[in-house]
């Protein structure tokens, strides 16, 4: 390991003798560290690979060209399953209890007892 003066400037220029500004000799400095970065950061090019292998994903860095359809296509499906268990979940809802009135209670907007219960309560007060 090389040791350099301590009046060395950057790349191994004497700062004193070539007479360099400080703020010229800031800036190689930073184009050096620039450079350091780009070559030892940004993990590299692609790997070569074989070009016959395939799977369902799509292999190494597959983009495929309609993935915005794919993409959409299984959206729809997952909120088409969503919606479905979300509706046969609220048909199926018994409560031996019911929720108190005027209290926060998300599932009284969808479950169909809790909601023949509070209109039964509500016809109970008008009378």
């Amino acid at each position: 390991s090389h040791v350099l003066p301590a009046d060395d400037g950057p790349f191994g220029f004497d700062a004193s003798e070539h007479h360099l500004s400080s703020q010229f000799i800031a800036r190689l400095y930073l184009l050096q560290l620039k450079y350091l970065l780009s070559v030892t950061m940004g993990g590299g090019g692609k790997i070569p690979y074989p070009k016959e292998v395939w799977s369902p994903a799509g292999g190494w860095y597959a983009q495929p060209a309609n993935w915005r359809a794919n993409t959409a296509i299984i959206g729809a499906a997952m909120i088409g399953i969503v919606a479905a268990t979300w509706s046969l979940s609220a048909e199926r809802e018994h409560r031996d209890k019911m929720p108190e009135p005027g209290r926060f209670f998300p599932s009284r907007y969808w479950s169909k007892q809790i909601i023949e219960h509070e209109r039964e309560q509500a016809a109970k007060k008008d009378s």
